[in-house]
């Protein structure tokens, strides 16, 4: 072969992720010089010859390798032992063979009787347990003079992996007595009568080749490839006391269970079989989506207690029968055995939400219902593609502090549970242009400016010890402060003069969350200024934010902060179904969060169609209508 090709198998010490990028560097270095410790070359009975190839660095290509002047010559080993199978079917899970260990005549006087040989995945080495995937006896079926046969059952959980053959002889038994250091013999390894007699005290286990390479490979069936039919099982689902609900379940070649499956809901086990609990009415067909996605619609009455039930499923994709059984009216409660989730009902929360946020900004999350409780309530985030009451906390998730654990949301304390009368909203898809280090001279008094914004005014606020990371008070200028700078984001400063029918600009602070809003109209003096930028407001649409109605009551969680975009699962825990310590608490799924920045929500026209409103400590809450379409950042 040539440096360009990959390793030999029969060499080990050295690991390649590909045919030319490979590891360990070398054990020891200088100028001159580079050693390798560690390698080993599988013993066979003849010599052989190797090409030794280095590389520099770096070592990402063949050209990146060179062949040294003297090749690497290797001796025959005085092991000698060689395996080989013996199978009628390729060697799969639930398949068996034979396993036949030989060696040349004469090479070694332990008795075959008591050789012994076990495999390990081929990631680790021979020191390493034996795999659980297959069943070997300890002795071998049966012996000739120089060979060893072991009948070998291929498990249905052996992983479809390379493995090694690892092979001990009294050989190895000899040399231990004589003084190798080695673990002594275990139960399962004692050997009986003569290997007992002659004092042999542990068991060296070394890999041994076929002539080609050490490994023996489990191959995959055609069964193990092909997905089977049938649902996805235990997903969480969340309803509303006197409302529908849509199920969306979620699986493999659903086709044909479109018509045939049914659902229904349950107090318990669904392998125990219980009966349906009254007051969920299946009220639409199903509907095919696609075929990996059934939809079930169903009403809840005002009667259902709020709690945690069983979702279960008919038929059981592996029970022919139970397809026939859930087609008649009786639909006995043994065809439901399969639990396709958990549905949590709740009489507290309203309808799914969105909430847009802007990454590294600190925000409040507004859950609103009824009857919610201040001091019990909670709620979780978690990465879109978990599932309530089942996945941890979103990594992205840095604010509140926590450490990937649902208890420490137990202690997240929304900020107040009264009923609020939620603002309305001016104008918010005006459109903003940037000129870089200029400012306009001459800005807005605090006098026009709106009581909301006034409050943020670095002199009053941060004059004022506002401390925390919500107050921003990186951009006051202590001592010299100006009587018109306001302490916000670019974010917030563009909403503010975005919701100010005076405000046509406002001048931003490159790097410190400070700015001055300016009104309508040309700058009196447009002066440059390495330190800040000039956003101008074009002329507003006529669309507006719709006004939200009072709902009930509300639950503000703040401060809410991501590191980065993203999309992520709202989960909230209903104190009166648990204690909000475990992630199985925190079952009710009640929204999204798109984490885009507000100002790229605002921009969207698809939410023309939405109800949305500005929270009291930043970012958008919205519902109902076409849900709008964000593109993250």
């Amino acid at each position: 072969g040539t440096c360009a090709d990959a390793p030999p198998t029969s060499v080990s010490g050295v690991q390649c992720s590909a045919d030319t990028i490979c590891h360990p560097g070398p054990t020891t270095g200088n100028a001159g010089s580079a050693t390798w410790g560690g390698l080993q070359v599988l013993s066979v009975g003849t010599a052989q010859t190797f090409k030794a190839c280095y590389c520099a660095g770096p070592c990402v290509a063949a050209h990146h390798w060179v062949e040294l002047p003297e090749p690497l010559s290797v001796l025959p080993g005085t092991h000698t032992h060689t395996f080989s199978t013996v199978a009628t079917t390729p060697i799969t899970r639930a398949a068996s063979f034979n396993l036949v260990v030989s060696r040349p005549a004469f090479t070694d006087l332990s008795p075959p009787q008591y050789w012994k040989v076990k495999l390990v995945p081929a990631t680790g080495a021979c020191t390493a347990a034996a795999s659980a995937g297959f069943t070997i006896a300890d002795a071998a079926t049966t012996t000739t003079t120089d060979t060893a046969t072991w009948g070998v059952v291929v498990g249905n959980t052996a992983a479809m992996e390379r493995y090694l053959v690892c092979f001990c002889s009294s050989e190895s038994l000899e040399e231990t007595h004589e003084g190798t250091d080695v673990a002594p013999w275990t139960s399962s390894e004692t050997v009986a009568g003569v290997a007992a007699a002659e004092g042999w005290t542990g068991c060296v286990y070394r890999p041994i080749t076929n002539g080609i390479d050490q490994y023996i490979t489990v191959t995959a069936r055609t069964a193990d490839l092909t997905v089977p039919q049938g649902f996805f099982l235990d997903r969480s689902f969340t309803a509303r006391v006197d409302a529908t609900v849509a199920v969306v379940a979620t699986g493999s070649q659903l086709v044909d269970l479109r018509q045939k499956s049914k659902l229904r809901v349950v107090d318990g086990d669904c392998s125990a079989h219980p009966t349906a609990v009254a007051g969920f009415s299946f009220e639409a067909k199903t509907e095919l989506s696609d075929e990996g996605k059934i939809t079930y619609a169903f009403q809840v009455a005002n009667t259902v207690v709020a709690k945690r039930y069983s979702l279960c499923v008919c038929p059981v994709p592996s029970a022919d029968n139970a397809n026939t059984l859930c087609e008649t009216d009786a639909n006995p409660s043994a065809a439901y055995s399969s639990k396709l989730g958990t549905l949590t009902v709740s009489s507290k929360i309203d309808a799914p939400r969105k909430w847009y946020f802007t990454p590294e900004e600190s925000q409040s999350l507004e859950i609103q219902g009824s009857a919610l409780s201040l001091t019990s309530d909670r709620m979780m985030v978690i990465p879109c593609t978990g599932s309530c009451g089942v996945s941890s906390p979103a990594t992205a998730l840095i604010a509140p502090a926590h450490n990937g654990t649902a208890a420490m949301f137990n202690d997240f304390f929304p900020e107040n549970g009264v009923t609020d009368q939620l603002p309305a909203l001016p104008p918010v898809d005006a459109q903003f242009s940037t000129t870089r280090d200029t400012f306009c001279s001459g800005n807005m008094p605090a006098a026009e400016l709106s009581a909301e914004t006034a409050a943020h005014l670095c002199s009053a606020k941060c004059a004022g010890g506002c401390t925390g990371p919500t107050c921003f008070c990186d951009g006051h200028f202590a001592g010299f402060e100006s009587d018109t700078a306001l302490c916000l984001p670019r974010s917030e400063c563009q909403l503010a003069c975005d919701q100010h029918a005076g405000c046509g600009s406002f001048d931003m602070h490159q790097d410190l969350p400070r700015c001055h809003l300016n009104t309508v109209g040309p700058c009196a003096e447009t002066v440059m200024d390495t330190s800040y930028d000039l956003v101008i407001k074009a002329a507003p649409t006529t669309r507006r934010l719709a006004t939200v109605a009072t709902t009930g009551a509300l639950l503000r969680f703040t401060p809410i902060r991501f590191s980065s975009s993203g999309t992520f699962k709202v989960c909230f825990c209903d104190s009166a179904l648990g204690a909000c310590m475990a992630t199985s608490d925190y079952s009710a799924e009640v929204g999204e969060v798109h984490v885009t920045g507000v100002s790229c929500a605002l921009q969207q026209p698809r939410l023309t169609n939405t109800h949305c409103y500005k929270q009291t400590n930043g970012g958008l809450s919205c519902w109902g209508g076409s849900e709008p379409v964000i593109t993250l950042a």
